[in-house]
């Protein structure tokens, strides 16, 4: 399996999840989410979109650094965090497009 996700409880009881690389590495993290029903569905969202090339929205941020926008539609579900360059987020997409797909999620 080239991945999973693991669904972590913050300290003020909402949820985040993280999807984690085949070595345990965190490739993104999630927005904060009010219940474990909510994160679940963000999850299976994101799924639904990940694989599709379509649904990245590649962006660059003021101050010159890559970033995209993962969405549903028109929506934007997910923010990636900023990347030192446009192949270097190229080659992070590509492994999201792999690993989001995964049907693991673990509780921690």
């Amino acid at each position: 399996m080239s991945g999973w996700f693991e669904l972590k409880q913050n300290g003020g009881g909402g949820f985040r999840f993280l999807l984690k690389s085949r070595d345990a590495q965190a490739m993104l993290q999630s927005g904060r989410y009010p219940c474990r029903d909510s994160a679940e569905a963000a999850i299976a969202l994101f799924r639904n979109h990940c694989a599709s090339p379509g649904s990245y929205e590649k962006r660059m941020s003021p101050g010159g650094k890559s970033y995209f926008n993962l969405k549903a539609g028109k929506e934007v579900i997910l923010v990636s965090h900023l990347y030192d360059s446009e192949p270097t987020r190229e080659s992070a997409i590509e492994a999201i497009m792999q690993a989001g797909t995964s049907p693991r999620v673990e509780l921690v």
